[in-house]
């Protein structure tokens, strides 16, 4: 059986959450149960332990939290700031890394979609980042009411070459010409093509 000389030991051996960037808190969470499960703890001893096991950001956040939750309710609240904000940071850095590579472009949206759970302001930014630049701005320039993964997958639908994109419908309108898209975009945004001065990329920067 559990008794508390031994929480020291258990805390340093088996349950340490001390860098949230580093740690796993849903193991953290399931190591926690097991050791609890093995050693037939109750409520008290089990909320005793896991306060014991925090260190950093999850100590504070402990520390911060009303009296008198259950050992169930903490870790739905716990699980709720740490393990979903792993999860995103996961799901963002594997997004960031894919770049559209030509084919498909829809195939690429889906493939987006379907390899992270994150917000769709954040899928969005990534999909804009993934794709060439003169997609990527053109899809910006004629977007008018918002950026929406819906509005994203209608005007990238429209493109009518991959490799070399030179127009691409949104509306029901007449097609817009890239250099005519640049030109509007310089209109917009105040800038002057002045002494052949390039204009970088909304979203490289280049």
């Amino acid at each position: 059986m559990f008794n508390t000389t031994n929480m020291a030991t258990y805390d340093k051996i088996f349950l340490q959450l001390r860098n949230e960037e580093k740690d796993d808190p849903q193991q953290f969470i399931e190591d926690l149960l097991e050791v609890g499960r093995l050693n037939e703890l109750g409520e008290g001893k089990l909320i005793l332990m896991f306060k014991m096991s925090l260190g950093e950001e999850a100590k504070d956040w402990m520390v911060a939290q009303p009296l008198g939750l259950s050992f169930e309710e903490i870790l739905k609240s716990f699980g709720m700031i740490f393990v979903s904000n792993i999860a995103l940071k996961a799901s963002t850095d594997k997004l960031s890394t894919l770049k559209f590579a030509g084919g498909s472009i829809l195939n690429y949206l889906d493939r987006m979609a379907r390899k992270g759970i994150v917000p769709e302001d954040v899928l969005i930014a990534l999909v804009l980042k993934g794709l060439p630049c003169n997609l990527a701005n053109i899809v910006l320039v004629n977007n008018k009411d918002g950026l929406s993964w819906e509005y994203l997958y209608r005007a990238l639908r429209n493109v009518k070459t991959v490799e070399e994109p030179r127009y691409m419908e949104v509306s029901s309108g007449a097609p817009m010409e890239i250099d005519a898209v640049r030109k509007k975009s310089w209109q917009q945004k105040g800038f002057k093509k002045e002494n052949n001065r390039k204009i970088g990329c909304f979203i490289c920067g280049q």
